[in-house]
């Protein structure tokens, strides 16, 4: 079992789809949640590709935890196809 102490100890990032009925198109909700108080960020795609699921992350947790100086001391996947891969992966 992980114990967290603090904000920003541990991320989870996770991924979610969803059909748009208008444009029989899909949407993928890439959610990473802080596991010490479940504060989550979203960021909505047409794409699962790994650029954006790795766009919520460098775009709205590293930033938001850097204001507030607190360091994210772990960034814990399922090993999802969009968080690995080859040495030119974001993550």
């Amino acid at each position: 079992m992980l114990r967290v102490r603090r904000p920003a100890n541990s991320c989870r990032p996770t991924l979610s789809s969803s059909a748009i009925s208008r444009a029989s198109a899909r949407s993928y909700l890439h959610a990473v949640v802080d596991t010490y108080g479940s504060y989550a960020f979203g960021f909505l795609h047409v794409s699962k590709q790994p650029e954006a699921a790795v766009a919520v992350l460098h775009n709205e947790v590293l930033p938001f935890y850097r204001h507030l100086d607190l360091p994210v001391g772990a960034v814990l996947t399922d090993n999802g196809r969009e968080f690995c891969g080859t040495d030119k992966h974001p993550y």
